[in-house]
């Protein structure tokens, strides 16, 4: 006796089939998103940090070293209003990398969400 069609077996195999590439791809539909997220994140956080430091790289007389009185100098700034998740906090640094002349690096940090991740821009701005 010949008929045409599938067997129970058969379809249950492709089933299990389909089912396990409908899984793996709601999985790599979630990792895609989740880093397209954090990405996001990093590049705002990043653009803010460009655009603070751009704000703020006037040049102002320090007498901190770089090496050994990073946090002499240092302004920490809340920022609200953005789409950056967790709390954000922008830090400028300035101090003089170099003691023998009057070369001074700002530095723009922002930190965000929690675990804590940052972002750096610096600048050396002379008189």
């Amino acid at each position: 006796m010949n008929r045409d069609g599938f067997t129970t077996v058969e379809l249950l195999v492709t089933l299990f089939i389909a089912a396990m590439m409908v899984i793996s791809g709601y999985q790599l539909y979630s990792t895609v998103s989740q880093r397209g997220g954090r990405t996001r994140s990093m590049a705002e956080a990043s653009n803010l940090a460009y655009s603070k430091l751009r704000e703020n790289s006037n040049y102002t007389s320090v007498t901190n070293s770089c090496l050994t009185q990073e946090t002499i100098g240092q302004t920490t700034t809340t920022i609200s209003g953005t789409t950056i998740p967790g709390p954000v906090s922008l830090v400028i640094r300035r101090c003089k990398p170099f003691t023998d002349n009057n070369i001074v690096r700002v530095t723009a940090i922002v930190r965000y969400d929690s675990p804590v991740k940052e972002v750096a821009h610096a600048v050396y701005v002379a008189p």
